[in-house]
């Protein structure tokens, strides 16, 4: 959840006191007044921001503008901006971190769409569920949760894994 500081108009997801982010906080709790309007500026230039919105890695670039300048000579083209983490295919969905993404789609449904001439269908995905490490789930196991203190209550719960950390998970148990 974004918030944003009532001094120096700063969002992101930080700890608010007093409406204030921690930079502006302190100010006020260490000096007794407001943060001057030189300070939020300074930091404003020593925080970049790339065109495409992303935070600066060399050159006033992101690593992708960056990679992109350097390997063809000219700036990034917008279209490039903003790309999709998940698969375009509305029947998988599948996060593409790590993957070569051809067209927004996944390995799986690039080539499916290449031969077919159409959208992989969902009877294909093997699943829909997603364990939070973004790999697909393999796994579903049974946990006790409960609370501690004088009456313990226990429920049942699934925990959906894909292979690793159900490996993990056993090991561990």
């Amino acid at each position: 959840m974004s918030k944003t500081c009532t001094r120096c108009g700063r969002t992101g997801s930080f700890r608010t006191r007093r409406g204030r982010c921690p930079a502006c906080y302190h100010h006020l709790y260490m000096y007794g007044r407001e943060r001057p309007q030189s300070l939020i500026d300074r930091y404003r230039e020593r925080r970049n921001i790339c065109d495409c919105g992303e935070s600066t890695y060399a050159l006033g670039l992101c690593q992708a503008c960056y990679a992109y300048q350097h390997q063809n000579g000219k700036p990034r083209p917008k279209r490039l901006w903003n790309r999709p983490k998940r698969c375009v295919n509305p029947n998988c969905k599948k996060p593409l971190a790590g993957l070569r993404a051809i067209n927004y789609l996944c390995p799986a449904c690039y080539t499916y769409h290449r031969r077919k001439g159409e959208d992989r269908p969902r009877r294909l995905t093997k699943t829909n569920e997603w364990c939070e490490c973004g790999k697909p789930v393999t796994h579903v196991i049974d946990i006790l949760v409960g609370g501690g203190g004088k009456s313990v209550l226990l429920k049942k719960e699934k925990l959906k894994l894909c292979d690793e950390c159900y490996e993990y998970e056993r090991k561990a148990a």
